[in-house]
């Protein structure tokens, strides 16, 4: 047995490795702290810039199209719902987290108004990727009906009735989302109010499935699906054409797969970065009921639920910002017409403005957008 003086030595050592321990995790707490602050002040600030000017220019390139197809709609409708969500979701976190300014807490139809909206543009984004891929999918497919089925009437409809049903999905937003105001009354937020606990269950336990499969899980099942369709059937299609074009027309088969590889790189990209980029946060979402309560926890596990959480929204709100640059990366002709359009050379420009002809009067026939 230790004498009395050993156990006190031995109590000390304990109290200083404990002391040293809290320090070390109020330091590491601290620098996450400012590392969110940072984040939070800086990063939103690219995002926006890049997908203000990215999105401008899909819109402008698509609807200076000489052949304005269903495809070129749900191009413009992506773009349009993409600036509405990074102006009404990240704006109004960047102007917080930066100026303290909370446009939500002005007023309680704000808070309802604000949240329904970016709840519904950002929902609606995910299922216009999943038009456009199942079309590009079906026109691969049943090529002699895709002018039928896929009309600019149809894209229409479709843009209107996913924005009906997503408003209708996430109208319950009205009910339970108002000012919160603190116990001492001196300041409120947005947030959720006293409502009955029927709808505490089910915000807390249900919806959180609802919102992943519904942005999420759904589309990503759909567009792994129509790319595999997609993939299959194009490279069948080089395939076929390589054993049936004769010697003399090289030159055509080359440009054909080319065009398929184009095609198909910039839906897989699409695909894959919606994935990689939403998925975080929508698994967040699914487990946080069964995760310790943010009030549970220690100063330095708050910290780092802080900021793993609004990485995993700013990674949310990349997916709204890149498009513009996958289709510059992995399409040639989207590259050329973004050349023409920002004048980055004369040369550059009369080239690329002979291609853009020639491949007007071909999707002029197809009705099809090129990459």
């Amino acid at each position: 047995m230790a004498n009395l003086s050993e156990t006190s030595t031995t109590e000390n050592s304990f109290d200083t490795l404990q002391e040293y321990q809290v320090e070390g995790d109020n330091d590491i707490a601290m620098s996450l702290s400012l590392g969110t602050k940072w984040m939070l002040q800086t990063v939103p600030v690219f995002i926006l810039v890049l997908g203000t000017f990215g999105n401008i220019m899909i819109i402008l390139l698509f609807s200076r199209s000489r052949s304005f197809s269903s495809l070129n709609l749900f191009f413009e409708a992506l773009a349009i719902s993409d600036l509405c969500l990074l102006y009404s979701a990240l704006f109004p976190l960047w102007i917080e987290h930066t100026f303290g300014f909370v446009l939500a807490n002005t007023h309680k139809v704000a808070c309802k108004l604000i949240r329904l909206f970016y709840y519904t543009v950002g929902i609606l984004s995910a299922w216009i990727v999943v038009a456009m891929t199942t079309q590009r999918a079906a026109s691969v497919v049943w090529p002699h009906k895709v002018n039928v089925m896929c009309t600019i009437r149809n894209a229409r409809y479709y843009v209107i009735a996913m924005t009906a049903f997503f408003l209708m999905v996430n109208s319950h937003i009205l009910y339970g989302v108002t000012h919160v105001t603190a116990i001492n009354g001196t300041s409120m937020w947005c947030g959720t109010g006293v409502v009955a606990e029927e709808y505490r269950f089910f915000l807390y336990k249900i919806w959180p499935w609802v919102d992943t499969c519904l942005f999420s899980l759904f589309p990503v099942i759909i567009l792994i699906v129509s790319n595999s369709v997609l993939v299959w059937k194009v490279t069948d299609s080089v395939r076929k054409a390589r054993v049936t074009l004769a010697s003399g027309q090289s030159d055509q088969l080359s440009s054909r797969t080319k065009k398929v590889s184009s095609m198909t790189v910039t839906l897989i990209a699409v695909s894959l970065a919606f994935f990689l980029l939403t998925a975080p946060l929508s698994a967040y979402f699914i487990i946080k009921p069964y995760l310790t309560p943010y009030s549970e926890l220690d100063h330095l596990g708050q910290e780092i639920s802080t900021f793993a959480y609004y990485l995993m929204n700013l990674l949310w709100y990349t997916n709204s910002a890149i498009n513009f640059y996958l289709y510059c990366l992995t399409g040639t002709k989207f590259r050329n017409d973004a050349c023409i359009m920002l004048c980055l050379t004369k040369k550059e420009t009369k080239m690329a403005s002979k291609t853009q002809t020639s491949q007007t009067i071909i999707s002029e026939k197809a009705d099809e957008t090129e990459f």
